[in-house]
C-alpha cells in the first residue's frame, strides 16, 4: 500500500513538471511588429466628437501604425504578427476623459495594456513604440441649410423646381468653423441630371422630371456630412426650340379656276428659274426638329381672278405673289424666321387661240 502511494505521488509531481516546462518552452517576449492604431472617444461620449492621429509633418489622420513588444503564447503571438503584418488587425483605443476639442498627447502603453484584443489572446504588452502620440480632438456642429438648384445651361428651360426635402443638415467640425464661413445655402448642381434624363429621352413637353440628387459641398479644405444624404428634385423643362433650314423644291402653283391651262399660262419675270427652289429657315421644338423632312413641306403661289388680264388683254399685269409654306399635320406652331424668295414676280398670259375674233365693220 505504502509503495502504491509512493508510486503515485511520484507520478504527479512528474506531471507537474513535464507541464511546468511544457509552458515554459511555448512562452517568450518578441516583437510583434507593426499594427494599426484608431484612436476614438469612449464609447458612452457623444456622436458628434471625432478624434484623429496628429503630428507636425502630416494632416490628421485615422490610423497610425506603431511597434508592439509582446509576451504570451507562441502560437497565439506567431498568429497576432501574421495578422497584423496583413494588415487584417485593428486596434481601436478610446480616448481617457475628460474630452477637450484640441491637441492633447495619449500615452499609448496606458490604454493599451488592458485591451481586450490582447488579454483575450492571452498576450501581455511589454512595450510600445512610439510610446507617446498626439491626438486632435475635434467636435461636430450641426447646421441648418437651405437648398438652392443650379440648373446650368438648362436654366432658363426650367419650370417650377421642387426640392425634397427643402432643408438639410450639415456636421462640420469645429476647427473647420473657426477657419472660414460656411453659407446658409447649399447649391446642388443639376445640369448633368438633366442632361441624362433627356438621353434616356424623358423631358418632352409637359412631362414631369424626378431624379435624386446627390448632396455635396465644394468647401475647399472642409470635410460635411449631411443628412438626409441625398434630395429628390421635380420639375420639368421649357420646350427647347432649335433652328433649321430647309431647301424646298419645286415651286408649286395653286390655281383656283377652272380650266386655266386651256386659255392661260404663267410667265415669270425670272428667267434663271431660281424661284422654283425656295429656302427656309424656322424655329421649332428640338425634339421635333429631327422628324421634320424638307420633302413633307411645300411652297406655293396661288393665282385666282383677280390676276387675270383683262378683256382684249393678252397679258396681265405684272404681280409680286406672296410664296406660302405649308407644314405636314402637326407642324403648324412651326415659326418661320427667314424666307428667300418670300415673293415671286409674275404674270398671267393669254393663250393667243383663246383671244375673241373681230367682227367686221359693215
Amino acid at each position: 500500500m505504502r509503495t502504491q502511494l509512493q508510486l503515485i505521488l511520484s507520478t504527479l509531481v512528474m506531471t507537474v513538471l513535464i507541464w511546468a516546462y511544457a509552458d515554459r518552452s511555448g512562452y517568450e517576449i518578441r516583437d510583434a511588429g507593426g499594427i494599426d492604431i484608431r484612436v476614438a472617444p469612449p464609447t458612452d461620449a457623444d456622436l458628434s466628437y471625432m478624434a484623429r492621429i496628429a503630428d507636425k509633418t502630416t494632416e490628421p489622420r485615422d490610423v497610425t501604425r506603431v511597434e508592439l513588444r509582446l509576451s504570451g503564447p507562441k502560437g497565439e503571438l506567431h498568429r497576432f504578427t501574421r495578422e497584423s503584418e496583413n494588415r487584417a488587425l485593428e486596434l481601436r483605443v478610446a480616448m481617457p476623459g475628460p474630452l477637450r476639442v484640441g491637441r492633447s498627447p495619449l500615452n499609448l502603453l496606458d490604454v493599451l495594456k488592458d485591451h481586450p484584443q490582447l488579454r483575450s489572446r492571452g498576450l501581455t504588452l511589454q512595450g510600445v513604440t512610439p510610446a507617446m502620440v498626439e491626438v486632435e480632438l475635434d467636435r461636430y456642429e450641426e447646421l441648418e441649410m437651405d437648398i438652392e438648384l443650379d440648373g446650368g445651361s438648362f436654366k432658363p428651360l426650367l419650370v417650377d423646381p421642387v426640392v425634397e426635402p427643402k432643408q438639410i443638415t450639415a456636421r462640420v467640425l469645429t476647427s473647420a468653423l473657426e477657419q472660414t464661413t460656411i453659407p446658409t445655402t447649399l447649391t446642388l448642381f443639376i445640369e448633368e441630371n438633366l442632361r441624362q434624363e433627356q438621353l434616356r429621352g424623358s423631358g418632352q413637353e409637359g412631362e414631369i422630371l424626378s431624379f435624386n440628387v446627390p448632396v455635396r459641398a465644394n468647401w475647399p479644405g472642409i470635410r460635411a456630412k449631411f443628412t438626409p444624404e441625398q434630395v429628390r428634385v421635380r420639375t420639368y423643362l421649357r420646350q427647347q426650340t432649335e433652328s433649321v433650314q430647309y431647301r424646298i423644291r419645286p415651286l408649286k402653283e395653286l390655281i383656283g379656276i377652272p380650266d386655266f391651262a386651256d386659255e392661260y399660262r404663267i410667265e415669270y419675270r425670272d428667267q434663271t428659274k431660281s424661284y422654283l427652289t425656295q429656302t427656309v429657315d424656322v424655329t421649332l421644338p428640338g425634339l421635333r426638329a429631327r422628324q421634320l423632312r424638307g420633302e413633307d413641306i411645300s411652297a406655293y403661289i396661288s393665282i385666282d381672278y383677280a390676276d387675270l388680264p383683262a378683256e382684249m388683254m393678252d397679258e396681265g399685269p405684272w404681280l409680286d405673289k406672296p410664296v406660302r409654306v405649308l407644314f405636314p399635320p402637326g407642324f403648324e406652331d412651326v415659326i418661320i424666321t427667314r424666307q428667300v424668295p418670300a415673293t415671286v414676280e409674275l404674270r398671267v398670259v393669254r393663250l393667243s387661240s383663246t383671244l375673241p375674233t373681230a367682227v367686221p365693220a359693215r
